[in-house]
């Protein structure tokens, strides 16, 4: 096989697939176990954690969160990390961790990874990151489970740049548009906090009120509403209807399908602009989905993780599977964007009607006798859901802009990071 010739100030190389790529000529190979020393969390039992000692870093804690377990085994000092140490989670969750919390020793699972003087740890660990894909599918077993051994980390080759200067200059570069994803992060949780305040303030007490009464909701709690706000069904508000599934066997119902099928993974609190799945004509009259027209309101009635309670909005016409109920709104009684938007301030309310232990769901019969607060007056619906929708749609753009960012991010760890863009040192 004839082999391209590579690009002034590149060499041809044989990744580890039979695949020639080019790397910079002054690039170096180095073995990751020769840059740095990954360091084995300790295997704790469950007969040692206690409710005070030294905390322990779990796979739930290295995004933060603080829900520590507890230990005093004695360990050796590396068996430690403290604040701006590189860890790697080598199971089950893939991937490099800069640890932001305070000391404490690592459970197994982890490593930690110490650089060398040959190696900037922040590089480091944007190789870490552009490599974790492939060191999955190293780990993947036919079970479907995750699992990487140090020796097979250890061994894996990659180039650097031999100046730690460039390497610096390289994650100075990556760590810029990290920042910029992570702040845009920051103004998507604030707006949500913004919104959340909003639906619990406009939904109950609505717009510029003086007069109240106090009305029985679920649980016996009382709730103040509006003096000419009402509490109805949601069988008063709209025709409640399931989807349902064409048959899978029979291809006439899928292959080339036209008309949205939406299951419930697809139902997050979102508008719904398309579908993952279609079907056909001859699927849709030949099982009970239903084709819903647009402004219907969708909600998840089971699903696995927090999926159970989700609603939508449709802004197509669409079906859906069983497992989601459309709601189509009398358009005399509600706006479809109030119901939307109350559902989701019902969310949790909602989740605890679900029924059954295995999987616990929600049923047709539960929605219909499902109660919201609502203005009688349409005009109130409308200038509430128009405020709510502001925000969504604000929302929308921090959002946008993070995924692009992060479609920046992964270009630019690609490129630089295997020198098909050199920086200047």
């Amino acid at each position: 096989m004839q082999v391209q010739q590579p690009k002034k100030g590149y060499t041809l190389i044989k990744s580890r697939f039979g695949k020639y790529e080019e790397v910079p000529e002054d690039w170096e190979p180095a073995r990751q176990g020769d840059v740095c020393e990954f360091i084995n969390g300790y295997a704790y039992s469950q007969s040692e954690f206690r409710e005070s000692g030294y905390p322990i870093i779990r796979i739930q804690n290295l995004n933060g969160g603080q829900n520590f377990v507890y230990s005093d085994v004695e360990l050796p000092k590396k068996q430690f990390a403290e604040k701006g140490d590189l860890l790697y989670a080598w199971s089950a969750t893939f991937g490099p961790f800069i640890w932001d919390g305070p000391k404490a020793a690592f459970h197994y699972h982890q490593w930690k990874v110490i650089p060398n003087d040959s190696i900037d740890k922040t590089f480091l660990y944007y190789h870490l990151e552009r490599i974790t894909p492939t060191i999955k599918n190293m780990g993947q077993s036919g079970l479907g489970m995750f699992h990487m051994t140090k020796e097979s980390m250890e061994k894996f080759l990659f180039f650097k740049p031999k100046l730690k200067r460039e390497q610096q200059k390289i994650a100075s570069i990556l760590s810029n548009v990290d920042s910029e994803i992570q702040q845009t992060q920051k103004i998507i949780e604030q707006s949500q906090n913004i919104k959340k305040g909003l639906m619990q303030k406009l939904l109950i007490k609505g717009l510029k009120h003086t007069k109240f009464r106090k009305i029985k909701s679920f649980y016996g709690k009382y709730e103040e509403v509006p003096e000419d706000w009402s509490r109805k069904q949601l069988s008063e508000l709209g025709d409640l209807s399931a989807g349902g599934t064409p048959s899978t066997f029979n291809e006439e119902y899928w292959k080339d399908g036209t008309i949205p099928w939406i299951s419930s993974g697809e139902v997050k609190n979102n508008r719904i602009y398309d579908s993952e799945k279609k079907i056909t004509n001859s699927g849709l009259k030949n099982s009970a989905a239903k084709r819903f027209p647009k402004g219907t309101v969708l909600v998840a009635i089971t699903g696995f993780g927090t999926t159970r309670g989700k609603s939508s909005i449709l802004e197509i016409e669409a079906s859906t599977n069983q497992s989601v109920v459309g709601i189509i709104p009398k358009p005399k009684v509600i706006f479809s964007d109030f119901l939307w938007f109350a559902l989701q301030n019902q969310y949790w309310t909602l989740r605890n009607f679900a029924q059954g232990t295995q999987q616990p769901g929600l049923n047709l019969d539960i929605l219909e006798k499902f109660q919201i607060f609502l203005p009688n007056n349409i005009t109130e619906q409308q200038k509430i859901a128009s405020i709510l929708s502001n925000v969504d749609s604000e929302i929308q753009i921090e959002q946008d802009h993070k995924s692009k960012l992060e479609t920046l991010k992964n270009g630019l760890m690609q490129k630089l990071l295997t020198g098909q863009i050199r920086v200047k040192v």
